[in-house]
């Protein structure tokens, strides 16, 4: 017998809810799947979301045993075995304001991610008939930030971001950040840098958490060390006010 714990709200207290799951129910399953069938099979009440099941919309992202994982990517046998355990403990995301169970708000997070601009001011030779061309090479160079599936793992297990939430991003915004400042179609590499300064880019503490847990592997961890350099090489140009 295996048993999944799930710590649940109901939008006014916290508790958790118990279930039992015999190894037949569990053959083969992905986590999503093993949750889909408590909610289908024993408890229509549980909230989740979750919606594409291939890995690419990164909402179905939960805590297991506190580690943030996405759920339709993960083997739940292989979770048992990894913890070597027949309980294992289900939670939202951290540092998300927690809606209802496994679902959490993101409101917040949107707003920080605007904060830093993330899109690109077009080369003077760009037109509404040529676009903004770009070499191959050029968009290879980019391509590890446009796999962000804005899941959330990383601001759930950042511990910069634990800490204060009023003086830092989540790491995914900085890595949206570094994605338009080395875009070649971008006429100002700097354009998102002074907000990403302004919303705490010196204060990372290179954990790189971020890196070993991203399920796409993207080393936000190295993508605030290459904005750094960018602006130091370049401050003159934007008058950059370092820490």
């Amino acid at each position: 017998m295996f048993v999944l714990v799930v710590n649940r709200f109901d939008g006014h207290r916290h508790y958790q809810s118990r279930y039992e799951l015999s190894d037949v129910s569990l053959r083969g399953k992905t986590l999503l799947a093993t949750l889909q069938y408590i909610k289908q099979e024993m408890d229509p009440t549980l909230n989740f979301t979750a919606n594409c099941r291939s890995a690419i919309c990164g909402s179905c992202a939960v805590r297991v045993n506190d580690s943030a994982v996405l759920a339709c990517d993960t083997n739940i046998e292989t979770l048992f075995k990894s913890y070597e355990t027949n309980t294992l403990t289900l939670s939202p995301l951290a540092n998300f304001p927690v809606i209802s169970d496994l679902v959490v708000n993101w409101d917040d997070a949107m707003v920080h991610l605007g904060r830093i601009h993330p899109t690109i001011v077009p080369k003077k030779e760009s037109s509404r008939e040529s676009g903004c061309l770009q070499t191959q090479e050029d968009l290879n160079a980019i391509l590890p930030a446009w796999d962000c599936i804005l899941c959330g793992i990383c601001a759930s297990q950042c511990t910069r971001y634990s800490q204060n939430h009023n003086d830092y991003l989540e790491p995914f915004a900085f890595a949206h950040a570094w994605r338009t400042a080395f875009d070649s179609r971008n006429a100002d590499p700097l354009f998102s840098c002074k907000a990403a300064v302004e919303n705490g880019l010196w204060r990372c503490v290179h954990c790189s958490i971020c890196m070993h847990v991203c399920p796409k592997a993207i080393n936000v961890a190295e993508d605030i060390v290459d904005l750094r350099k960018l602006i130091l090489e370049h401050r003159s140009q934007k008058n950059f006010s370092l820490p």
